[in-house]
């Protein structure tokens, strides 16, 4: 649809040290990009190339999926929270609300579609439940109703103490001024992401269940005293940082949200992908344009692990929205294939040392090869005995 060029500053005399190719851009070299008026009905794949001549060309290039525009839709399950309330009828989405009860007594055409949640994101505000169809799903306070997602007592003397701010989730979000008086205990499978750590236990965190995924707070935005009365469990609902994560997370589990998140993995990372009902089997295309079959073994989900190489992979036939995903080496460790100029091991460094040495070249070789030329000689010579 388009493409534009963008020049990168080149490394200056002061940056030959931080820049071993001293013709090639400055180490931390940005440049933002704008791409006006570029018009399509779906979504598409961004492809970024740095043209440098390095000794690594794979992480030269690098892809996120697009997702196609489209207004979300939100059902939030809460017996009253006036804070989520404000927040959500801020954000360009679809709003439906209901109390605990009614989501658990509801007829299933009114929350599923097919074997799918009907809405993008489903918001629980202190309801635990586990009528959880496949989907997407944020907890306030409550738990998802599923095998190795458990809570124990309440923290009430705790500080929150570190983050990961790397995460699209806590994007622009000063998680350092977050204060919450009281959170669960969350006790969670070993696949669990932490995303926000109190010192026992994780407040906040993500986790991937076939087909769905949940994002846990396990504290709540409102609780309640001796009396019944609500009270405020946090005043971070006060501030714009609370929009702000509101906004990552529900673009985030709607997958509109794809720089580094689910639709961007590492190489050699395995993916799980939703797939139409009764489907038996998925080939996926590969970016060398070798085709892989999938077997979906009756599940409406597949499992892919051959992710080896960078670029994009389209599942077909998949679930609009989530059959294409990219993989791309991000890992600045990997990507550093020059020789190291010091080994640390323990509390010892050992540094590099250059220099020649003088080594033995085989001479077995030469030997077989002096050998074969005299077979050839005696083979010519037998046979012109022979002709005469």
């Amino acid at each position: 649809m388009d493409v534009q060029s963008v020049q990168l500053e080149t490394a200056g005399a002061g940056e030959a040290e931080s820049d071993p190719e001293s013709n090639g851009p400055a180490l931390g070299s940005t440049r933002v990009v704008a791409f006006d008026e570029v018009e399509f009905e779906g979504g598409g794949v961004v492809e970024v190339v740095l043209r440098v001549d390095d000794a690594l060309p794979v992480d030269d290039r690098a892809w996120t999926v697009i997702e196609a525009p489209r207004h979300l839709s939100v059902l939030l399950v809460t017996d009253g929270n006036l804070f989520l309330d404000n927040v959500l009828s801020t954000l360009p989405l679809e709003l439906v609300k209901m109390t605990g009860v009614q989501y658990e007594e509801v007829d299933d055409e009114m929350l599923m579609e097919g074997e799918r949640s009907a809405f993008d994101v489903v918001i629980m505000d202190r309801h635990s439940t586990g009528r959880l169809p496949q989907g997407n799903y944020l907890f306030f306070g409550a738990l998802p109703r599923i095998e190795g997602v458990a809570a124990g007592d309440t923290v009430d003397d705790q500080v929150i103490f570190n983050w990961d701010d790397t995460h699209p989730i806590l994007r622009h979000v000063a998680v350092e001024t977050l204060f919450v008086y009281e959170w669960l205990d969350l006790k969670l499978p070993p696949e669990a992401v932490s995303l926000v750590d109190g010192e026992t236990s994780p407040v906040i965190a993500y986790l991937t269940r076939d087909a769905s995924q949940f994002l846990i707070s396990a504290f709540a935005l409102l609780t309640e005293d001796e009396t019944g009365n609500l009270l405020m469990n946090t005043y971070w609902v006060t501030s714009v940082d609370f929009v702000v994560f509101m906004q990552n997370a529900v673009q985030y589990l709607a997958a509109n949200v794809a720089t580094t998140g689910k639709k961007s993995v590492s190489p050699g990372e395995p993916v799980t992908l939703p797939i139409p009902k009764r489907v038996t089997k998925v080939k996926i295309l590969r970016p060398d344009g070798v085709e892989d079959q999938v077997a979906s073994a009756g599940y409406q989900t597949i499992h892919y692990a051959r992710t080896r190489q960078v670029g994009t992979y389209r599942a077909e036939p998949g679930v609009p929205g989530d059959d294409v995903f990219a993989v791309n080496l991000f890992n600045t460790v990997e990507g550093r294939v020059e020789p190291a100029p010091r080994l640390t091991i323990g509390a010892d460094s050992v540094e590099t040392q250059a220099g020649s040495i003088e080594v033995n070249q085989p001479a077995w070789p030469y030997l077989l090869l002096a050998v074969l030329a005299l077979l050839l000689v005696e083979w010519v010579v037998y046979n012109h005995r022979i002709f005469i």
